[in-house]
């Protein structure tokens, strides 16, 4: 990683005051634009009027879903990502898994989506350096596209991760009903409430999250949260999926928490994706609101298991995914 990312050119996107290029994920002439980028948003027309616009972090300039999704290449198997910019403590794992995601897809026909991928994160990724992917491809068949990404940092791998891609072809279909949950429009975003949430909101500007309350007598290993993007729609069936694959890892193991009545910040808990499991059933604009119906079955030894399937607003399921995470109590000395 001595020289600088290159970015391919690009169908452009409109023009606007402030726009930045659309980022590739490759340098090659046949390169596949993965997002098409456009200034974050500034404020949320839900928002309580208390808060009128998103401050930046000091250290992290304005940036774009597009810019912390996106890699490049660096050579025929190599890609890199842009510096994270974050104050945060360690890397957010949802964005390196969109990245590794996007590097595995390159070359791979838009005929073919993703359809599963299953990541095991090995290190916590550092926000001061980019992240390498080196893809390895383990099969091109007929019908079905198999690829291995190990994301490093200064040498050592942070993320490994296996990837599957398929050709839609005719056969069954089925799917669970989507379960009931409140309109997204009348609950509370979480940019309205920085102060009970997460730190990594406040770096994400560009996704809104909108947790549902558990009402008297729901289960305490269920929750909900509606989620979407403030992007524009994004090209390619790989570009949505690389967005949904992060959201995915957004609020996930708030469910484990929930469980043992530990708020969302658990302040006295450290907690840790140690791995994330993805299968797409379905193609979804990632700019429109899905519900994220989660569960957790089960937690033992400081580990905890939770499940989630994601639906559309007219009640498609477009994925489910299953996660692993440590939740460890802090303990003064």
């Amino acid at each position: 990683m001595t020289s600088p990312p290159r970015v391919s050119s690009c169908t452009a996107v409109s023009a606007s005051p402030g726009n930045t290029p659309p980022i590739c994920i490759s340098n090659a002439p046949e390169a596949r634009t993965v997002f098409s980028a456009r200034p974050p948003i500034t404020a949320h027309s839900s928002r309580l009027s208390s808060v009128s616009e998103y401050q930046y972090p000091a250290a992290a300039p304005v940036r774009s879903l597009a810019d912390a999704l996106s890699v490049t290449q660096n050579g025929e198997t190599t890609f890199e990502s842009a510096l994270p910019d974050s104050n945060l403590a360690r890397l957010f794992g949802g964005q390196v898994i969109a990245q590794a995601l996007a590097a595995a897809g390159h070359g791979v026909t838009d005929e073919r989506p993703p359809h599963s991928l299953h990541a095991y994160f090995l290190r916590p990724g550092r926000v001061d350096t980019p992240v390498r992917y080196d893809v390895e491809t383990l099969r091109d068949g007929r019908s079905f596209t198999s690829r291995v990404v190990t994301a490093s940092q200064q040498g050592k791998p942070i993320l490994t991760m296996s990837t599957s891609f398929h050709a839609h072809e005719p056969g069954m279909g089925h799917q669970i009903p989507m379960p009931d949950a409140p309109d997204p429009e009348g609950l509370r975003s979480v940019h309205d409430m920085y102060e009970s949430e997460p730190a990594i909101y406040q770096e994400w500007p560009w996704v809104d999250l909108r947790r549902v309350p558990r009402a008297a007598g729901d289960s305490n290993t269920h929750m909900q949260v509606w989620m979407r993007t403030d992007e524009p729609g994004t090209p390619t069936a790989l570009a949505r999926a690389c967005v949904l694959a992060a959201l995915s890892d957004l609020s996930f193991l708030s469910v484990v928490l929930g469980a043992h009545g530990i708020d969302t910040l658990h302040t006295d808990h450290q907690i840790a994706s140690l791995d994330h499991a993805m299968w797409f059933h379905r193609d979804t604009p990632a700019d429109d609101w899905l519900l994220y119906d989660q569960t957790t079955p089960a937690a033992s030894h400081g580990l905890g298991l939770a499940h989630g399937s994601i639906f559309t607003r007219d009640g498609l399921m477009v994925a489910s995914v299953a996660q692993e995470g440590l939740v460890r109590p802090i303990t003064s000395g």
